[in-house]
């Protein structure tokens, strides 16, 4: 009688252990789906860090509006002369207007620019209105905390 029982009860442990490594397998393989970004985040950078990055935008004319104002596409080069890999969020590129709004970039994913390399984002924003460059705006990153660049366009190239 005991023999009947104890047999019932290996077989329960067993299927119960069997499961439970299972599922340990599926998270495993789950969690190993995750990707990491290289680099530091431009904004966790020091101020001397950021400070050996260099940003150019470059517009580029395009048509002009029903109304007659100017839209440019707006090209960035940015050049990383720090020791580190440095990321950026291409979507958090912006323009803080002097009327205190942001005009966000249209391009989105993830920049990894190694130490000493250079890389341009063509058409980062696209379709900017010639009224976001009045005198007082300037390119941000993330928010107008992180100023990029003033805004200083002598002649705009045409499309």
């Amino acid at each position: 009688m005991k023999k009947f029982l104890l047999i019932p009860v290996v077989v329960l442990t067993l299927i119960i252990s069997g499961c439970t490594s299972a599922t340990s397998q599926k998270n495993t393989s789950s969690s190993s789906t995750t990707t990491k970004v290289s680099g530091t985040p431009y904004q966790k950078l020091n101020k001397a860090s950021q400070k050996q990055l260099q940003f150019k935008f470059d517009p580029i004319k395009i048509k002009s509006s029903a109304d007659g104002t100017l839209n440019y596409n707006i090209n960035l080069t940015i050049t990383n002369r720090t020791k580190k890999s440095v990321h950026f969020d291409l979507a958090k590129f912006g323009i803080y207007t002097s009327q205190k709004k942001i005009v966000k970039a249209n391009k989105t994913g993830i920049l990894i620019l190694k130490a000493g390399q250079t890389k341009t984002i063509n058409k980062l924003m696209t379709k900017v209105n010639e009224k976001s460059f009045i005198d007082g705006s300037y390119f941000i990153y993330a928010n107008q905390d992180h100023k990029l660049a003033d805004i200083v366009f002598a002649k705009a190239s045409t499309n």
